[in-house]
């Protein structure tokens, strides 16, 4: 009896295995939708696989970090907002049923296009509507790249609040 319990609980684990993340986890307790949900700030910004920027706390760039927001029927937001909350850019962000495709126009509101400047300097491909693809979706660590006309835009986020805390 105990060896049938263990071979449907091993059974169980493998059916919720999905290596839907290039580099993200195999197996997780949380559901990709409430690990994209939080607050993030952007670790790194590479370009073609170039590191074009790295957070040292103290740039223009580290004053922002995207919150990320959704429901329980897959509608997501994603904003632009400084340390003070003030929200500086939104956009509705759309997502597949895997939660691994987003695309999202994060347009400045009008009168801080001076403000985010910094930000869309570093990371061109935010304006528009790009097709992004999250590679790496963990807990606390989230990758996601772009084509940017020929080039690769590849954006690294640590997780400052998740969305029970948030």
């Amino acid at each position: 009896m105990k060896r049938i319990l263990i071979i449907l609980l091993f059974c169980s684990l493998l059916a919720g295995c999905d290596k839907r993340y290039e580099d993200g986890p195999s197996l997780s307790f949380v559901k990709a939708s409430n690990r994209l949900c939080g607050r993030w700030t952007v670790d790194k910004v590479l370009l073609n696989e170039e590191q074009v920027y790295e957070n040292s706390g103290t740039d223009t760039l580290s004053t922002f970090s995207f919150s990320i927001s959704g429901n329980n029927n897959n509608a997501f937001y994603i904003s632009l907002i400084d340390t003070s909350d003030a929200v500086f850019a939104e956009s509705l962000l759309r997502v597949d049923d895997r939660i691994v495709n987003l695309i999202f126009d994060l347009e400045p509101i009008a009168g801080y296009e001076e403000s985010t400047a910094a930000v869309y300097h570093v990371i061109p491909a935010l304006e528009g509507d790009h097709s992004w693809t999250i590679t790496k979706l963990k807990r606390k660590e989230m990758w996601m790249n772009t084509m940017d006309g020929s080039n690769t835009q590849e954006i690294r986020f640590s997780l400052l609040y998740d969305y029970d805390n948030y």
